[in-house]
């Protein structure tokens, strides 16, 4: 998953991966294992943002969004565990109208077929503005992928 996270201190000083290993209570109100990696892409100073790759080892609803918000770095856009002061100021500056959260790729079993699913809309139109748009292209090629509309055969 691909994700615009509030902030820009990253939790480890040398930039290294974060693993976040923290129960998440299910639908159900009972506490279950989760466990997601943080890859820090780029980061920015105005506005103060990080670009991430989210990898979550398990599949707990808002999982992602949790364990964000646990690093008291919320999800740009997350309503439920964010900042509505940010969310908005994202809206209103630069038109980001969602959640900055996206499944940039998955891997279905049997047999292992790889998915990616490149950004497009508001998110990609405002990530490609932002000054840590270079830095994340040049750490995640996925991120220089076109849309393909399956409908028309055409590139999106």
């Amino acid at each position: 998953y691909l994700a615009l996270l509030r902030g820009c201190d990253w939790p480890n000083d040398d930039g290294a991966d974060v693993v976040v290993d923290r129960d998440v209570k299910g639908d159900d109100g009972v506490p279950r294992a989760a466990l997601t990696t943080f890859r820090r892409l780029a980061s920015q100073e105005e506005p103060r943002c990080t670009l991430c790759i989210a990898s979550p080892a398990t599949g707990r609803p808002h999982q992602i969004r949790r364990h964000a918000q646990s690093l008291s770095m919320p999800i740009v856009g997350d309503s439920a565990h964010g900042d509505s002061k940010v969310n908005r100021w994202w809206r209103e500056e630069r038109g980001l109208d969602r959640l900055a959260l996206h499944c940039l790729a998955i891997t279905l079993p049997d047999p292992e077929t790889p998915i990616v699913a490149p950004i497009e809309g508001s998110l990609a139109d405002v990530l490609r503005s932002e000054p840590l748009w270079a830095d994340a292209l040049a750490r995640e090629p996925r991120l220089r992928l076109a849309p393909v509309d399956d409908r028309s055969g055409s590139n999106g």
